[in-house]
């Protein structure tokens, strides 16, 4: 059983979903059987559909006796199940969640961040984990508005990315359309073309993928040896989830081991 106090538990049902009571049936049996009841509780404010779930969980949670708390992997690879048990009726609350490191570590994060002293506790852990996220976007956007610059310091991947485009041939392009999912064929492109792009300071270079020749991708580019097919991709600057906007491939001229 796991000790969790009420504000680390309030940050498990801020980030939690499928919340789920289970109460146990009258009966002799050794194995206990359970009711299963979804709670769902929803509110309307301004026209909007509000979820208040989690916050009528952390109370009923907050009312049960001698509390006990059981977190399990779950059947995804991204969420825990979470049992929390009355000691005195047995009834149960369940919903998955990250995992107690994750939910802690989160929890830490939050700490610093203030919100309003009368605001309940799943509700003000949901600001504050809002207000951390948005804190690390910030220091995200900072770091990367300093270290881009033209031309690119040496040793940096715009460097590289740089000098692969420099002598580079079959250049090809697309980007994804505004204010939608779908992105454009590629297109016949340019060095002149995308070291352009490589020069917008509102543009971050997302990730750059070099394929040798003898790779899959090398292999079906029917590229030779002192040769290796790239691919780059930027996103917005200011997107610290760096989001793919645009997309470059081409053929370049790499040195080969003796």
């Amino acid at each position: 059983m796991a000790d969790i106090d009420d504000e680390v538990l309030a940050h498990a049902l801020a980030l939690g979903r499928d919340f789920k009571l289970h109460e146990p049936l009258p009966g002799k049996s050794k194995e206990v059987r359970y009711r299963e009841t979804y709670l769902e509780a929803r509110s309307t404010r301004d026209g909007k559909i509000i979820d208040r779930s989690a916050l009528v969980a952390h109370f009923i949670a907050r009312l049960m006796a001698a509390r006990s708390v059981k977190i399990t992997k779950g059947p995804d690879s991204v969420n825990s199940d979470w049992v929390i048990a009355d000691g005195r009726t047995g009834l149960q609350l369940r919903f998955a969640a990250p995992s107690e490191k994750q939910v802690r570590e989160r929890t830490a994060e939050a700490s610093a961040e203030n919100v309003g002293s009368d605001i309940e506790p799943v509700e003000a852990a949901r600001q504050r984990l809002r207000a951390a996220i948005d804190s690390r976007e910030r220091a995200i956007v900072v770091r990367r508005t300093a270290e881009r610059k033209w031309p690119p310091s040496e040793g940096s991947v715009e460097a590289r990315v740089l000098a692969l485009a420099q002598g580079g041939e079959h250049f090809f392009a697309c980007r994804k359309i505004k204010g939608s999912t779908e992105w454009t064929h590629y297109k016949n492109s340019s060095a002149t073309a995308f070291i352009a792009k490589l020069k917008d300071l509102s543009l971050s270079i997302e990730n750059v993928e070099e394929h040798a020749h003898d790779s899959q991708k090398g292999i079906g580019m029917d590229i030779q040896p002192s040769e290796a097919f790239i691919e780059v991709n930027f996103s917005a600057l200011d997107d610290a989830s760096s989001q793919r906007i645009s997309s470059y491939t081409w053929v370049a001229k790499v040195m080969t081991s003796p």
